[in-house]
């Protein structure tokens, strides 16, 4: 059977933020970079954002959606983008400043040595991050889940 999930893939660990992995379940998060002895998880939790989580919905959106739609058909994207941006968009329109919540480190003694058939994932479809590697004669496979739910 061939596996058809979508799934991003890469040899190496993360060295930047924008290069690891994100799991989370929309509260809680964190981003996975994949190294070998000394891994780093960068997690966020929603309420360390600057004043905590916020309702942004736009009251007054719904009230020109039908203009909105009327300038579409009549083939004027440039009037619906200007009447959207300033009557559609979220309420505050920026987001407070982002605050991350801190670096987990977790460390795994006796794997300073070469690392072989390296791969590091993130499967599309059900969020789980993984990293799989031969090291000491040993295959290993860490898994970072988004499963967590907190309420």
């Amino acid at each position: 059977m061939i596996n058809t999930r979508a799934k991003l893939s890469y040899t190496k660990p993360a060295k930047q933020w924008v290069q690891a992995l994100p799991v989370g379940n929309g509260r809680l998060g964190g981003m996975v970079f994949g190294k070998v002895a000394v891994e780093r998880i960068q997690l966020n939790e929603d309420s360390v954002w600057y004043g905590g989580p916020k309702k942004r919905d736009n009251p007054e959106a719904a009230l020109h959606l039908e203009e909105v739609r009327r300038l579409l058909f009549e083939g004027k994207p440039k009037e619906v983008e200007k009447l959207a941006r300033l009557t559609m968009t979220s309420v505050p329109q920026h987001f407070a400043p982002y605050q991350t919540l801190g670096d987990l480190e977790l460390m795994f003694e006796g794997l300073d040595g070469e690392v072989r058939n390296y791969v590091r994932e993130l499967d599309m479809e059900t969020g789980v991050a993984s990293v799989t590697f031969e090291a000491c004669e040993t295959q290993y496979r860490k898994k970072y889940s988004s499963a967590l739910r907190i309420k």
